[in-house]
């Protein structure tokens, strides 16, 4: 995308070089012009960049379908092709019936289910070919990651700053989850497209004819090109929305691009003397002055025309599509149970507001630090805040105030406007892209995902590798010396990280044990793990216990607690079990079948027993579940009674 310098700010000359509004007495640094590396050397970065984006995952093809990818791909029966196509526009991502009451999930993300149904169609239901296409995937975003990050700083910095962050992003730990995991093919298709629409954007940039972005002149076939590169651009953005929700989001980093490449809005101009009025011209603004606000918004007043009907669009777009997307669950809501994401259910709002805070917290840590992973972050695995002096909260701070410090490089007059714009974009891509899974907006069925960092680490990865570019060009020697090596070693640890990481992926007991090790009192990692120790019937018993013990009104566990305690002679003890659990239901009832598989079992085990006076009362609550077999078995018991009845009489 050539015209993308364009739009990114042209080379210094004259006001528009990167003076970004200061005062005479202060000027800002100068802008610097780097020349573009050659075609041959963008093609060969591109390719070592999808060589080692495959590479670093090929122990990952070896992996079973594990966690998710059950209900999602193999019980699916959309994805197995059991269904119409039109039926899959009308389901879930699981396969239910969008708005159902019943429905578990309002995930609509049929692009993915169809590409999943192509991937069974090829090549069956076998994990090879599913990991197969998340690797493809995610090779495919590494090299469009990169050749947008080209496009954006053309010029502005040198072009190793964007191999590096393609290095970073095609390395980065965090990743592991969405590519090792079948499931979220979501992550991927999903950035693709919002690459994909931001790069058209940038090409109705260019060729507005109103933009002086330096692509559209001044004739009406620029004019008409910006409207089909901006109808491309949104129909990219749909497209992502329909492989998941966050995809909604690329129209406002759209926006943020018009607003920092093209207005050339810099945070200089708010603060500058010259942007001021004086108070002793009478608030009246002078010549003089008027010419430095021009130079701190690009040097001409006429691109935010052109900035402001585009954002009008967009939003127009972005408030259409938002409604008809909220429309799809019929006005139903989520229903989830505690352990999904405890937060939710806090009942001080003030706790409750530091525990989602703390939950976007660690998602920022695990950008910076990615070697605690794990499959699944909630059900108490992360206890709640609920002091303001919990030590936690210091941390929390902490975030903030870092991301609120990498924001104001966009006030440092060392720095050129443009390379200030690069930061502030990068800084925004990450946050934006982030903001609808934070929880912070709408309730969210999780509490801490890794999978959810895979389109806002974008951004992450190209503010390091501006940072480093930054630090680097004007640090000492010694610096100068450093920052390769400890390249090399962070890129170096990073592979090792995920490879040692798609090993935890490659089964279910694997995963949930290297899930414990990071958070052991997680009470569905417990739940999970013990539910593949069958070979082990005390150890898995001493897990459905600790999931129990974590999260009281866990049915699952109760369920197979009491199963294992048949399966070992011991009845009495599987019903009390049983019991509890039914008890615990009542006192928190929520969308599950746990309660029906209990009451029959308890029945069940009380007609093997012949204790079918006490089976009666739970044979006719599985009536009311519609259990077809409990009619039967009711009308078998009355008749033992009777028997009895006329056994004792004789």
């Amino acid at each position: 995308m050539a015209g993308g310098a364009g739009s990114g700010g042209a080379a210094a000359s004259g006001a528009g070089g990167g003076v970004g509004g200061a005062s005479a007495s202060s000027p800002a640094a100068a802008a610097t012009t780097y020349s573009s590396q050659s075609g041959s050397w963008r093609a060969l970065v591109a390719g070592c960049l999808a060589l080692l984006s495959v590479a670093i995952y090929w122990n990952s093809l070896t992996g079973e379908f594990v966690f998710d990818d059950k209900p999602a791909l193999v019980d699916n029966a959309d994805v197995r092709g059991d269904t119409s196509i039109a039926t899959l526009f009308s389901n879930n991502f699981w396969g239910q019936t969008m708005g159902d009451p019943n429905a578990q999930h309002y995930s609509y993300r049929p692009l993915t289910v169809l590409t999943s149904r192509w991937s069974a169609a090829l090549h069956g239901l076998s994990p090879y070919g599913f990991h197969m296409a998340n690797i493809l995937l995610h090779a495919a975003t590494t090299v469009l990651f990169f050749f947008t990050s080209l496009d954006l700083c053309h010029g502005h910095v040198p072009d190793t700053v964007s191999a590096v962050a393609g290095l970073l992003f095609a390395l980065h730990p965090v990743h592991t989850e969405a590519v090792s995991n079948c499931v979220c093919r979501a992550e991927m298709l999903c950035a693709i497209f919002m690459l994909l629409s931001l790069r058209a954007y940038m090409q109705a940039c260019d060729a507005h004819p109103s933009s002086n972005s330096g692509g559209g002149g001044g004739g009406q076939p620029a004019g008409r090109h910006w409207l089909l590169w901006t109808a491309l651009s949104l129909l990219f953005n749909f497209a992502a929305l329909l492989s998941k929700e966050p995809g909604i989001t690329v129209g406002l980093v759209c926006i943020f691009y018009d607003i920092f490449f093209v207005a050339k809005f810099d945070l200089q101009s708010l603060i500058t003397p010259s942007a001021r009025r004086s108070p002793k011209d009478g608030g009246r603004v002078s010549e003089k002055k008027k010419a430095a606000m021009s130079a701190a918004s690009g040097g001409s007043s006429k691109p935010w025309g052109a900035v402001g009907l585009r954002t009008a669009i967009v939003v127009l777009y972005l408030a259409v599509t938002y409604k008809w997307r909220v429309s799809l669950n019929n006005g139903q809501e989520t229903l989830s149970d505690e352990k999904t994401n405890p937060s939710v259910y806090i009942k001080n709002y003030g706790h409750q507001l530091l525990t989602k805070h703390l939950y976007v917290s660690l998602h920022a840590w695990l950008l910076v630090w990615p070697v605690p992973l794990c499959c699944d972050w909630s059900s108490f695995g992360i206890a709640n805040i609920s002091s303001w002096l919990d030590p936690r909260v210091a941390g929390v701070a902490a975030c903030y105030v870092t991301l609120f410090l990498l924001g104001l490089v966009g006030f440092a007059k060392s720095i050129a406007r443009e390379v200030r714009a690069l930061f502030l974009f990068g800084l925004a891509w990450t946050v934006v892209t982030f903001l609808p899974a934070s929880g912070l907006l709408v309730e969210v069925g999780y509490a801490v995902a890794e999978r959810l960092l895979y389109t806002p680490s974008m951004g992450f990865c190209l503010y390091a590798a501006l940072g480093g570019w930054f630090l680097y060009s004007r640090g000492p020697a010694w610096l100068r010396s450093v920052l390769p090596a400890l390249l090399v070693v962070v890129l170096c640890l990073y592979g090792v990280r995920i490879w040692t990481r798609n090993e935890d992926w490659a089964s279910e007991r694997s995963l949930y044990e290297s899930g414990l090790k990071v958070l052991p009192d997680n009470a569905k990692l417990n739940f999970n793990y013990g539910w593949t120790r069958n070979d082990d019937p005390l150890l898995q018993e001493r897990h459905y216990r600790k999931a129990i013990q974590m999260y009281p009104f866990y049915g699952a566990a109760y369920v197979n607690l009491g199963v294992n305690l048949i399966n070992r002679g011991l009845r009495d003890e599987a019903v009390e079990i049983w019991k509890e659990g039914l008890e615990r239901y009542r006192q928190r009832p929520i969308i599950t079948s746990d309660p029906e598989v209990m009451t029959f079992n308890i029945a069940l085990t009380y007609m093997q027993t012949d204790r079918c006076e006490e089976a009666i009362p739970y044979l006719e609550a599985c009536k009311r579940y519609g259990r077809p077999r409990c009619t039967d078995d009711l009308v078998w018991c009355h008749n033992r009674l009777k028997e009895k009845k006329q056994q004792s009489k004789t």
